[in-house]
């Protein structure tokens, strides 16, 4: 993010677990993003999921203090699933 303009980033950690059970990080918190050529306070948050050979992320950013953004990635938050892998296909 640093590298695309963002300044004043804080950054909070915490276990994730999407509703069918898979376990993962969010990484979250609050920055200043470039959009155009000023700079948004804005929301962030990052879910990351690895396995031996596989690792997916989720990125999502918003405006700060928009309570229908706030809505929306709470439906998105809610709504992340992952397929479990068979045991012969692990």
């Amino acid at each position: 993010m640093k590298n695309r303009g963002a300044k004043n980033i804080i950054t909070r950690n915490e276990q994730f677990i999407t509703p069918n059970g898979q376990e993962g990080v969010k990484t979250f918190g609050t920055g200043e993003f470039l959009v155009g050529e000023n700079l948004v306070k804005s929301e962030y948050i990052i879910l990351g999921f690895s396995t031996p050979n596989i690792l997916q992320q989720v990125i999502l950013t918003w405006t700060a203090n928009d309570i229908y953004a706030d809505q929306i990635v709470e439906r998105i938050l809610n709504s992340i699933e992952l397929i479990k892998l068979k045991d012969d296909e692990k």
